[in-house]
């Protein structure tokens, strides 16, 4: 399933063609009609178990038709292959007049029910980001605060975000991406992520003020790897904070990393409470055939690696050591770490296994012995990705330290900071 045994590099493009999936009201998809061909269509190969051929004939039951640019015919077509409840996704990469009001009245004409468009930035074969049209607070957020990698392009994006938005608006822009749905049983009718029920369900329980009745997610698609995580940004009306975030595994490969960090979260407040800052708080999990997904809270920041310079680096170095400090304190468990257990004998065995005939065998086991020389160790959380990009400064000057997908509850002290 999702194209295991292909190449990576194909696998990672085909993905990345259909990482709209995950904006869809269904957990899976057992029948689909791809009208287009190419890359869109061996990617739709992928994520559903079967593809019948466009225009098949009496093909009423699909849980998905895919359609590019289509006219009044092919919506219509669309339609019909559907079954009661199922999807519609279709992009538009024409100039469209009248941008997604215009699309969004030829969907109801075509006899489908609820509708969402988004933008696919900057295109549809490799976005990083979907923009949904219709949540003012997303779109402020995409224009004003979603982070650029440099200076430079922080503030060519200052420029250039609000022209995008705009065109897209208007049908100059594009590609414009809308998820329609057939009008079928009760609690079939919208047209919103899959994960937007449990959201609503939990909100209140949540702490989060204000249950709302329209959200809507920006879904950040970066990565270079099949394995990268999808990160969604939940926003509730014009609020351009986003409420909480979720993140997804894209394949099964992502999938232990994610539940790594839905447990160890849960396991520092547990310990920690609010004796340490800046660490997310788990809110839900799911982890079932639609696959994994993770909620958490939502914390404001600007990446650590866009505020390192010569006049900061000793300063924000310090404070990030501060901070894994008051992490291993408040985390530390009662139990001490023999250095001949399992933490140590398993780095020392992966290290033997990937170096071991490029050494002198004798290096090896002098390391042994030093670290043998050690003793016992206290048990701390290592967060093992603790890099300037995981780590947010926040609006107080704090630290907001996130992706603890790698993290070892009962790890070794200090390692974070090498």
């Amino acid at each position: 399933m999702l194209g295991a045994d292909l190449p990576e590099a194909q696998r990672n493009r085909l993905l990345r063609r259909v990482d709209w999936r995950f904006l869809l009201p269904v957990p899976r998809v057992e029948k689909a009609v791809c009208f287009p061909g190419g890359d869109l269509r061996d990617g739709v190969a992928l994520i559903a178990r079967q593809v019948v051929a466009a225009g098949a004939d009496h093909t009423t039951d699909c849980d998905l038709v895919v359609a590019l640019n289509p006219d009044a015919a092919v919506l219509e077509g669309a339609r019909a292959a559907l079954r009661p409840g199922g999807v519609c996704y279709t992009e538009w990469h024409n100039f469209t007049p009248g941008g997604a009001r215009a699309i969004m009245r030829r969907l109801r004409a075509a006899g489908f029910g609820d509708a969402r468009g988004y933008l696919a930035w900057p295109s549809s074969s490799r976005p990083y980001v979907w923009i949904p049209l219709d949540s003012a607070g997303a779109i402020g957020y995409f224009q004003r605060h979603l982070h650029s990698p440099s200076r430079a392009r922080k503030l060519a994006a200052r420029i250039l975000r609000p022209a995008v938005t705009l065109g897209a608006q208007i049908g100059v822009i594009g590609p414009l991406c809308f998820v329609a749905r057939k009008p079928g049983a009760p609690g079939e009718e919208n047209a919103e992520p899959l994960l937007f029920a449990t959201i609503r369900h939990g909100w209140t329980g949540w702490g989060l003020v204000d249950a709302p009745s329209d959200l809507a997610v920006l879904l950040l698609t970066r990565g270079p790897r099949t394995a990268n995580k999808i990160a969604g940004l939940v926003f509730a009306g014009r609020d351009l904070r986003p409420r909480l975030v979720v993140k997804i595994a894209r394949v099964a490969d992502a999938r232990p990393g994610l539940l790594c960090e839905a447990t160890t979260l849960p396991g520092i407040q547990a310990i920690c409470g609010d004796g340490l800052k800046g660490v997310p708080k788990v809110l839900f999990t799911v982890d079932d055939q639609s696959g994994v997904a993770v909620g958490e809270t939502a914390l404001p920041g600007t990446p650590l690696l866009t505020l390192l310079s010569r006049r900061r680096y000793r300063s924000l170095a310090l404070q990030a050591t501060d901070w894994l400090v008051d992490l291993a304190q408040c985390a530390r468990r009662d139990d001490r770490t023999p250095l001949g257990g399992r933490l140590v004998d398993e780095a020392l065995a992966d290290f033997a296994r990937s170096f071991g005939s490029l050494i002198e065998p004798e290096l090896l086991a002098r390391t042994r012995r030093a670290m043998a020389g050690l003793g016992d160790l206290p048990s701390v959380c290592e967060h093992r990705d603790f890099s300037p990009w995981n780590v947010f400064v926040t609006p107080d000057e704090g630290f907001a330290v996130f992706d603890w997908e790698s993290s070892e509850p009962a790890g070794l002290p200090g390692l974070d900071l090498l």
